[in-house]
């Protein structure tokens, strides 16, 4: 049985009456996890949220931010703090369904793993003598994406970390930490 019309067989037979603990029981999963499919069921069916999240794919080159996978049907929209119901742009990623089932097995360390390349890449930047400008001009990243990167509100592919990373390596003024910074990756 396909995913959708599992989904939709679920959301079926609640609005029949029946009860989730008995949908769950049907589906062999849990009470709570009916309730989740079926409200995300209800929120995915929303315009508006299609819409939304079609700008983030958009906004994030529609590849996944962690490992850049392109293809178009493997790609999810995650939600940074894993609130659902937080639809802010700045809390949404796009990353392929495999990263993110990593996330969620992990916890979300692997995003946080992350971030801390943005914190770092600011700390660099600055030992550097950059600019996020000058930084743009050099490596051909957009100074919005750096500065969000930065911010923790973005998570930098591959792809963009390469060329910054490529930049300022051509600086000497770091200590051996920020030279296992810069050599991960």
């Amino acid at each position: 049985m396909k995913i959708k019309d599992r989904k939709n067989r679920m959301k079926n037979l609640i609005d029949k009456g029946m009860s989730y603990q008995r949908v769950g029981k049907i589906f062999n999963i849990s009470r709570q996890r009916v309730f989740q499919i079926v409200k995300e069921t209800e929120k995915n069916n929303n315009l508006e949220i299609q819409n939304l999240f079609k700008s983030v794919k958009k906004r994030d080159n529609f590849k996944c931010q962690l490992c850049d996978e392109k293809n178009k049907e493997k790609l999810i929209i995650h939600h940074i703090d894993e609130c659902p119901s937080n639809n802010h742009i700045m809390n949404l990623v796009t990353v392929c369904k495999s990263c993110h089932r990593g996330i969620h097995r992990l916890n979300g360390k692997r995003l946080k793993q992350i971030y801390i390349k943005g914190k770092d890449l600011k700390r660099l930047r600055k030992k550097a003598g950059m600019s996020s400008r000058q930084l743009e001009e050099l490596s051909g990243v957009a100074d919005s994406i750096i500065c969000r990167v930065e911010k923790g509100s973005l998570i930098m592919s591959k792809e963009s970390w390469d060329k910054i990373r490529k930049i300022l390596n051509t600086y000497k003024r770091y200590s051996k930490k920020d030279i296992d910074i810069l050599a991960k990756g």
